[in-house]
């Protein structure tokens, strides 16, 4: 078994769970219950959080059975279920595929990501979730890409079945629509300054994420990348704005929008994803974003 996969047990999955525990502090040689704090403690002995006691704790378990009934009750025969779980257990990934459609040769399968957390990183919330069959590369797709607003996907504070289903029901009608985008994406070059602005953003204090990122760049655009890289350290400290569009100009080419995009979600799927799954989620939902740039927002 990877780490970080979900436990089986007797044929089932066993998802870890938690429990609120009383806070002491000392007073002299006593200690005094804190009463209005409470800790969020793992199965592991693991200190997740520290909450308010009106917190209301939603287990893994709870969130998957949930969504279990919901994908029973719309009746949808053919979807595949996907947990993860991320190595201290506070995360839950509940991937469910529920269709496979393929651009010319580029095959993907389409769904939605329900999640979960105990350390608050993460609350129960509902994206589209595509992945690409080429590489396995999950691609988190969030509200923007629908180019509206989606009633409950902003994560919910308790577990409602009524507003969990509604939300998943509006994702898997607009899910279809990427599609669209994508096929746009895969013949659309931007410039490679987006790419390389977009890395040093969302990666700024991850040097070896960095460091791989770029050396997949450089099988896309060749060496020309290390240019780039350091042709935008050296423009954040040009004040002029006429020596900045020249720098741009001089180490400007253009980059496939889909390859790219796929760098980035083939380092947050298969190595972010198991260490800081949190950070994974968020940045491939910002890459998930980049797809605007194929219609040109």
């Amino acid at each position: 078994m990877k780490r970080g996969d979900v436990v089986m047990e007797f044929g089932k999955f066993v998802l870890p769970k938690a429990e609120l525990q009383p806070i002491y502090r000392k007073v002299g040689d006593t200690y005094i219950e804190i009463s209005d704090r409470k800790a969020v403690v793992g199965e592991n002995g693991k200190v997740y959080d520290i909450v308010s006691d009106k917190y209301k704790l939603v287990q893994h378990e709870e969130v998957k059975e949930i969504v279990d009934k919901i994908v029973e009750e719309m009746k949808l025969k053919s979807a595949v279920k996907i947990p993860k779980i991320s190595i201290d257990g506070a995360t839950f990934f509940y991937n469910v595929i529920i269709d496979r459609k393929a651009i010319e040769d580029d095959w993907l399968d389409l769904g939605f990501r329900v999640t979960n957390s105990y350390d608050r990183s993460l609350g129960v919330n509902v994206t589209g979730y595509i992945i690409r069959l080429a590489c396995t590369n999950g691609l988190v797709i969030g509200e923007k890409l629908f180019g509206r607003k989606i009633k409950h996907m902003r994560p919910l504070v308790e577990l409602d079945y009524k507003l969990l289903k509604e939300a998943i029901e509006t994702v898997i009608e607009n899910i279809m629509k990427v599609l669209d985008v994508i096929e746009m994406a895969r013949k659309k070059t931007v410039s490679v300054w987006e790419i390389v602005h977009f890395i040093e953003t969302e990666f700024k204090n991850m040097p070896r994420a960095k460091r791989i990122l770029y050396s997949r760049m450089r099988r896309k655009v060749g060496d020309e990348i290390d240019k780039v890289v350091k042709a935008y350290q050296l423009m954040k400290k040009l004040k002029k704005k006429e020596e900045r569009k020249q720098l741009i100009e001089k180490y400007d080419m253009p980059v496939n929008l889909w390859e790219a995009i796929n760098v980035v979600t083939e380092y947050t799927t298969h190595q972010l994803e198991r260490r800081n799954p949190q950070i994974a989620h968020s940045i491939s939902k910002k890459a998930g974003e980049l797809l605007l740039l194929a219609k040109g927002d």
